[in-house]
């Protein structure tokens, strides 16, 4: 799983705190994470992030909780209920993550940010967070 948890680290100390590739997070239980080349950032990507992969995890969570939940009544043993039981919990907190991404994602949607080279990678990580009105949203990893 280098890809997944340890590569974004990685990357940051490599290029000494001015990351090419940014990493879209939503929390500590991990329930969405995905990378974004810096040159690629387009003023439609939060949105396109949201309606071509955010929603359809959303709706994955979802039926993995009802399958769980299905399993959970359906298992006999004290060990499958607690294993099943763990699962539906970690299912649970990284479902109400996601959503709550979402919520802080849609807010973004609307103001259109685009990555302008020229002004380097610091202020653009920091621009691309921030909302029509100024005010910062945090979507990306902290670098």
């Amino acid at each position: 799983m280098y890809l997944g948890r340890e590569f974004y680290h990685d990357h940051v100390r490599m290029y000494r705190r001015r990351p090419i590739y940014w990493q879209l997070d939503s929390g500590r239980a991990g329930g969405f994470r995905a990378l974004v080349y810096m040159r690629d950032w387009e003023a439609d990507t939060i949105g396109h992030v949201r309606v071509v992969y955010l929603h359809p995890l959303q709706r994955v969570y979802e039926n993995e909780i009802r399958r769980v939940k299905e399993v959970l009544t359906a298992v006999e043993t004290d060990r499958q209920k607690n294993v099943a039981a763990k699962r539906l919990q970690t299912l649970m907190r990284q479902f109400k993550e996601v959503t709550e991404y979402d919520s802080r994602l849609a807010r973004l949607a609307y103001a259109h940010r685009s990555v302008h080279l020229d002004d380097g990678v610091e202020y653009n990580y920091a621009e691309v967070q921030k909302t029509s009105y100024g005010e910062t949203v945090n979507i990306l990893s902290t670098i």
